[in-house]
């Protein structure tokens, strides 16, 4: 969806975000003359990111879960290596990922580590998609976890060590 100017904060066309009712993905480009300033463009992206989730629980009167994603354009300088550590660690007010592009099988170094919060549910598996191979014991505990809800299947098994 679209990202709107917020209070003092310059917003590029290129920011995306993706949003559920629980949940907020901010894609959070940098312009390669900005590669330098990583920690600089990641705090902008993270107050940008906070004030969308502070309006959307004031909304919601509950919690929205936020993940600021940052793009690098090409794979950053080995000096800047302690400050992306330094970012994707991070704690404050979401979880954060720097990603770039790189010659692999994902083409984006360290997209396999976000998780994919506030994206729509897939409506359909899709022709060819793999479903797992269970277990005639692992078919029965999904069934009985379907009829029966998770918690009480757990709380029936504590102790059980053959699941």
């Amino acid at each position: 969806m679209p990202v709107e100017r917020i209070e003092g904060i310059e917003v590029s066309e290129t920011v995306v975000m993706w949003a559920s009712s629980y949940a907020r993905l901010l894609l959070w480009p940098i312009k390669p003359t900005r590669m330098s300033a990583i920690e600089e463009e990641a705090k902008l992206g993270q107050t940008f990111l906070d004030q969308v989730l502070s309006a959307a629980e004031s909304n919601t009167r509950a919690p929205i879960d936020g993940y600021l994603l940052i793009e690098l354009p090409a794979p950053p300088p080995a000096d800047l290596a302690p400050v992306i550590w330094r970012v994707e660690t991070s704690t404050q007010v979401c979880r954060k990922q720097i990603i770039w592009p790189i010659e692999d099988r994902w083409g984006w170094r360290g997209i396999l580590n976000v998780s994919l919060l506030g994206l729509p549910k897939i409506s359909s598996t899709g022709a060819g998609a793999p479903w797992p191979n269970l277990t005639d014991q692992e078919e029965e505990l999904s069934s009985r976890i379907l009829e029966e809800g998770p918690n009480r299947v757990a709380n029936s098994d504590v102790g059980s060590r053959d699941l």
